[in-house]
């Protein structure tokens, strides 16, 4: 459960991309006419575009302040009702030129921003006093109600700058007794960072003008769908580049938490960074050290100036210090590597017990070329694997979904087809175009015994196609909890298509990446919206923190297509018997309960904040508890009913590094401890027995 909590960590940090462009008066034009561009674009190749009107208007309106002031500490709705007359015509603004929405937003931004920083300048060269009771909420899931006057923005604001200092002391103390003789030491702290970053938003050409409109130009495109955004050139660009098979990387992606400290946002499987095992998801980047050369601090950074520092030719063999979620620094030894998927990004596993199951783990749908141009994606490794564990004698395999956010799709139709003998898998729908089947090309089938998959509300797009194509034909028994509810898919276009008909001209322009095409199962129905539903309930307490579809308010709705199809299912599994077979088994199991209770009050504590008493000792006990919350102490091991050891074990393996090593020992204890995994290996058991 440990493994599972920490990725959550970090969910809806704000990404904020300040980059400088010329001079103001050409800069509003060109914001303009972007979204005119933006708007127009969208609404040629979208699958369902909502209509052109007033509540169009008022859901940009507010994606805008959503994205803008996520954490509600810059407007009021004064300054948002002020805005809304110039965002329910928006669309006919762009359409004649007129940027109205767009110079009104960015003055009564700018206006709010002075204001806030003239109250935090104040603020910090005054000694607070801890005396009086106060409570910051932190939540990861929800936008605050708008504050209804800058006294309520006062107020808001002190809370968020004590909280800051607080954490600037309990990093200093590594978690221990929290003193506070420093205090005016840590305030400056404090104070220089955020100086820091106001000197770059309002010194800076452009910068907070860049701010405001490209946040208005990614709730333009954000209000058709979650998954539709505007994407600048510059971010296309350092995507682009962190793909390339022939860059050097540390594989860690990044992002900006509540406080603006940019922080890891996720770590690429198999890079540098994952194998370590030592940083995570959530962990503060604060210095880099090359082995040649000086340190570099990440104190007064914002994205785009971090990446470059990690993305350095010359930073190849560094020590990075970042902040753990317990306020402990750690430094890590990196050195950059080729970031071609490697065999270990599949995980497999052989589990022993009273019979021998396979175990696959999937962290995502990717396919690359080799060095000699050859495409390879993921089911040709899953394959791999399968011919490896079919020679150990396993009897069922386990595939593990959870955390798989998708990728390829194609991967996905292949690695179903290594358990479908041949047939339709879905169908896909773009608009004004009939319906097209999505099909297995390949005859016979490779693994034909009892197949479980595993499933939870992170498993996501190409997962949810898989999961839910082996489930119309019966091939496999999906377990766990409701998964995201994605399907649909998206397409990179330049801003400007309709300038050229050949898009690949536009290698420098701003893209969008917009949603084409709809997905649905062999029944014509959709998984969109809700998710696919599990033949088998394991309730994992995740689903609160707001990652399902559903969660979204501009999410494109459910709907179902008329398409025959035809399809040979395979003779119905067990479902019924295995679930409850399932359900009193897990009320025996204390394991599973305490996991599962741990994940409950991560829960509770989501729905309404995870409170923060804003005075030394208390600060330091509930940062504790929510450290221990989230899953970063031990607990108490149990025994699993069978012993788990990586595929091919006893066999001559490649040579592997102290790293990989430790990497691959931290991943089979965390299995070990996995009350989901143990369940699952109990179902296929009862499926084993059941089918003969």
């Amino acid at each position: 459960m440990q493994q599972y909590l920490r990725s959550i960590w970090g969910v809806g940090a704000l990404l904020l991309l300040l980059l400088a462009q010329p001079a103001v008066a050409q800069k509003r034009g060109d914001a303009c006419a972007k979204a005119r561009q933006l708007l127009h674009t969208i609404r040629t190749y979208h699958v369902a575009p909502p209509a052109a009107d007033s509540l169009f208007g008022e859901r940009v309106l507010q994606q805008f302040v959503g994205i803008l002031d996520p954490y509600g500490l810059y407007l009021t709705r004064q300054e948002v009702d002020q805005l809304r007359p110039h965002f329910s015509s928006l669309e006919a603004q762009s359409t004649q030129g007129k940027c109205g929405f767009v110079e009104e937003s960015v003055r009564l931004f700018m206006r709010q921003y002075r204001f806030a920083d003239s109250l935090r300048q104040a603020l910090l060269r005054q000694p607070f006093h801890w005396q009086q009771a106060d409570t910051l909420y932190l939540t990861i899931t929800t936008t605050p109600p708008l504050a209804a006057s800058r006294q309520e923005l006062a107020l808001r604001w002190q809370r968020q700058l004590k909280y800051m200092v607080l954490q600037e002391a309990y990093s200093d103390s590594g978690g221990e007794s929290l003193r506070l003789s420093n205090q005016q030491a840590l305030q400056t702290r404090v104070l220089e960072r955020l100086n820091c970053r106001r000197s770059r938003m309002l010194d800076t050409p452009g910068g907070l003008q860049d701010y405001v409109e490209e946040s208005l130009l990614e709730a333009l495109a954000s209000s058709f769908d979650p998954h539709t955004n505007f994407l600048p050139a510059s971010i296309k660009q350092q995507f682009e580049a962190s793909l390339s098979v022939e860059a050097e990387s540390f594989g860690i992606e990044l992002e900006e938490n509540r406080q603006g400290d940019v922080q890891i946002g996720q770590l690429v499987p198999g890079g540098p960074a994952w194998k370590s095992n030592e940083l995570h998801q959530g962990d503060v980047l604060l210095q880099l050290r090359p082995k040649r050369g000086g340190t570099k601090s990440f104190s007064c950074t914002n994205l785009e100036e971090a990446a470059r520092l990690l993305n350095d030719a010359t930073h190849r063999h560094v020590f990075l210090t970042v902040r753990k979620q317990n306020g402990k620094t750690k430094t890590v030894e990196l050195v950059k590597e080729k970031l071609q998927v490697e065999e270990n990004a599949v995980q497999s596993f052989i589990l022993t017990g009273e019979r021998k199951i396979g175990y696959l783990s999937l962290p995502g749908f990717y396919t690359q070329w080799d060095e000699q141009g050859r495409e390879r994606g993921c089911a040709q490794d899953v394959a791999r694997e399968l011919l490896k564990m079919k020679r150990e004698g396993i009897e069922g395999l386990i595939l593990d979904l959870r955390f798989n956010g998708g990728g390829s799709v194609q991967e996905a139709l292949n690695l179903a087809g290594i358990f479908i003998d041949e047939g339709p898998l879905g169908i896909e729908h773009s608009r004004g175009e009939a319906p097209r089947l999505l099909r297995d090309l390949n005859r016979g089938t490779l693994f034909d015994a009892p197949l479980l998959v595993l499933v939870n509300g992170f498993s996501a797009s190409a997962s949810e196609i898989l999961a839910r194509s082996l489930q119309n034909y019966n091939r496999a028994l999906v377990v766990g909890s409701k998964t995201y509810g994605k399907a649909s898919m998206q397409s990179l276009i330049p801003l400007d298509a309709s300038a050229s008909s050949s898009w690949g001209a536009h290698t420098r322009s701003d893209f969008v990446k917009v949603t084409i095409s709809r997905y649905y199962d062999l029944k014509g129905a959709t998984y969109q919206y809700h998710g696919v539903l599990p033949d088998v309930l394991l309730e994992d307490g995740l689903a609160v923190l707001g990652q399902h579809e559903s969660a979204y308010p501009t999410a494109l709705q459910p709907d179902a297509i008329q398409k025959k199809v035809v399809y040979q299912p395979l003779p119905p599994l067990p479902v019924q018997d295995i679930a409850l077979r399932s359900q009193r088994r897990l009320q025996q199991n204390t394991h599973y309960h305490r996991q599962l209770e741990q994940a409950r009050q991560l829960e509770a504590s989501t729905r309404k904040g995870f409170p923060l008493r804003l005075s030394p000792e208390e600060f330091r006990q509930d940062y504790a508890w929510l450290n221990n919350l989230m899953g970063t102490e031990e607990e108490q091991e149990v025994q699993p009913d069978f012993d788990l050891s990586p595929l091919g074990t006893g066999q001559p393996r490649l040579i592997q590094s102290p790293e990989q090593k430790e990497a691959e020992e931290q991943l089979v204890k965390d299995l070990r401890q996995d009350a989901w995994l143990g369940e699952c290996y109990h179902i296929m058991l009862d499926l084993l027995g059941i089918v003969k």
